[in-house]
């Protein structure tokens, strides 16, 4: 296919579910026409993501993959006591770890805090900021009308 063609191609991905009605949806329609209504302050912020109480689910969930790991494999726990871990093992002890982490910060945020509106704020976000930086290589001469 020629440039000259003008057809343009959309992922599927990228456009899958925009005739949906459900809350995300009814949010971005909001966001184009004021997003400052959801964006958050940081402390506004922390408390929708379930504030400590989702930090220490998180961290926990954390130490739990790091205990699994020992706990399925004393070799490697003799050789982290003693200071002897190799590459792979500090791989696999940090990339439980980090598995944990994100897993029990998603449940948290679910659980603990307001999940809805922290998407929200994050929708607003990055519209704000794609309206702000320069966009295929022109500088947005005007000021986005939204």
């Amino acid at each position: 296919m020629s440039s000259a063609d003008r057809l343009r191609l959309l992922n599927y991905w990228y456009a899958v579910g925009h005739d949906s009605v459900n809350e995300t949806n009814n949010a971005a329609d909001q966001i184009i026409a004021s997003p400052d209504r959801f964006l958050l302050n940081k402390s506004e912020l922390f408390e929708a993501q379930g504030s400590y109480q989702s930090l220490a689910f998180a961290l926990g969930s954390g130490a739990l993959g790091m205990a699994m790991v020992f706990g399925s494999s004393p070799r490697m726990a003799t050789y982290f006591k003693n200071g002897q871990l190799k590459f792979l093992e500090w791989v696999c002890l940090g990339g439980t770890a980090s598995i944990g982490y994100v897993a029990g910060n998603y449940i948290g945020q679910s659980a603990f805090g307001d999940a809805q509106k922290v998407q929200n704020h994050w929708m607003a976000y990055s519209f704000i900021k794609t309206q702000n930086r320069f966009e295929g290589q022109n500088v947005l001469s005007k000021a986005p009308t939204y």
